[in-house]
């Protein structure tokens, strides 16, 4: 099984992206770490479902107390504001009207670094302050990020292949005021797929003074859903690449079946710019290039159209 590798083009959010996540907070156990390792994770009940949808900071209600931030992931209650560069992904802070909370880093909190490989490490202190209640408290703590793993993923709602898994330890105490304080302790699994801007999925184990709490969220995949170029979903894998593209967009079909596919894009008015009919798909992988070059700079939404299924994605004309 390949190793995947995770870069700022193929995981970072881009503007417009959106996510169906299943939450619940029910415990899952993460399985093992290492090499070609078959994850299945299983436990999953009571569950809710959000979308969250990347967003720019200045559409937000919040985006002018985190200058730094380049990108908000918004889940429809919470305003959670990063910024991502080629060499990373870093929480700038978070915002919330119900209930009212902000919290603003003033030493950004590490979340992933780029190119991100099996065996890649790394240690990050951060701090912050937040408003609760009109109490102002502060965040103090540290974090190790470690990619422990790499193989095939299991959830409720599909099966991946090279796939990463990221074990993030963190510790953190909260103070109120000098002699009024609490510790807590955090462990985070996540697995990423390239392509796929959000974790495929999540667990989370907090410990603190009053017990253990236990969170956990898979990604819903849906094709009327976008921030997802490599799809799976009957049987059918797209991938779509590079994006950002200057001239020629390569895509790649796995599918089990001898099918035809129909290819639109459209910008971002809606307006079709060109298709592809009855392009021959064989039972396997099968590769298709698209000239873009003499399109204007822009978003464009590419449709592709199976067996009366419409599997959307999305490209950036530089």
């Amino acid at each position: 099984m390949a190793q995947p590798t995770l870069t700022s083009q193929n995981s970072n959010p881009i503007i417009g992206d959106q996510f169906e996540m299943i939450r619940s907070q029910s415990p899952v156990s993460p399985g093992g770490s290492g090499a070609n390792q078959s994850w299945t994770l299983t436990g999953f009940s009571n569950p809710t479902s959000v979308t969250v949808t990347a967003l720019t900071v200045s559409s937000t209600p919040f985006g002018s107390l985190f200058p730094i931030a380049n990108v908000c992931m918004f889940d429809g209650t919470q305003y959670n504001y990063y910024n991502n560069t080629i060499n990373g992904q870093e929480i700038a802070g978070i915002a919330s009207n119900n209930p009212s909370i902000t919290i603003s880093f003033n030493n950004p909190e590490q979340n992933l670094s780029f190119p991100n490989n099996y065996g890649s490490s790394t240690i990050d202190n951060f701090g912050n302050t937040y408003t609760l209640s009109s109490n102002t408290q502060t965040v103090v703590g540290s974090k190790t990020i470690t990619t422990d793993g790499y193989g095939s993923l299991t959830t409720p709602f599909g099966n991946y292949q090279n796939v990463l898994r990221i074990n993030t330890v963190r510790t953190w105490t909260t103070y109120i005021n000098p002699s009024l304080f609490s510790f807590f302790s955090e462990q985070v699994f996540e697995w990423y797929s390239p392509n796929i801007h959000m974790p495929i999925a999540r667990t989370t184990t907090v410990n603190y003074s009053n017990g253990v709490f236990f969170n956990s969220s898979y990604l819903k995949i849906n094709p009327n859903v976008t921030g997802i170029e490599g799809r799976i979903k009957d049987n059918i894998e797209i991938t779509l690449y590079p994006n950002p593209v200057s001239s020629v967009a390569n895509i790649s079909i796995y599918t089990d079946y001898v099918e035809r596919v129909n290819i639109e894009i459209r910008d971002i008015r809606g307006v079709l710019m060109r298709v592809k009919e009855k392009e021959q798909l064989n039972k396997g992988l099968n590769n298709i290039n698209m000239d873009l070059s003499e399109f204007n700079s822009g978003v464009y939404y590419i449709n592709f159209i199976l067996n009366n299924t419409t599997y959307k994605s999305k490209i950036i004309k530089l």
